[in-house]
């Protein structure tokens, strides 16, 4: 008997729980449609895309000329490295 009467109480709370559920979701979907107005939409500007300066074509063409050179061993300054032996 009192197994019976704990499962009446359960299924019970359930459904006062869905119908309190069910109520507030439509107290709440009524309170946005009354409130809901229609405000104008203002236009924004769109961004204007200015075309960039073409470059000639002449300087836009990479030629064999325009490699990057080898330096020679003759160009390179050595620097002595100074020595300097511990104290002992």
């Amino acid at each position: 008997m009192n197994r019976n009467v704990t499962i009446l109480i359960v299924v019970l709370t359930i459904l006062v729980i869905a119908g309190y559920l069910v109520w507030l979701r439509n107290q709440f979907s009524q309170e946005v449609a009354v409130s809901a107005t229609p405000t104008p939409m203002m236009s924004v500007p769109t961004p204007t895309i200015t075309p960039l300066p073409l470059v000639s074509s002449s300087s836009a063409i990479i030629t064999p000329s325009m490699r990057v050179k080898e330096v020679s061993p003759s160009a390179v300054k050595v620097i002595p490295q100074v020595k300097i032996s511990p104290k002992s």
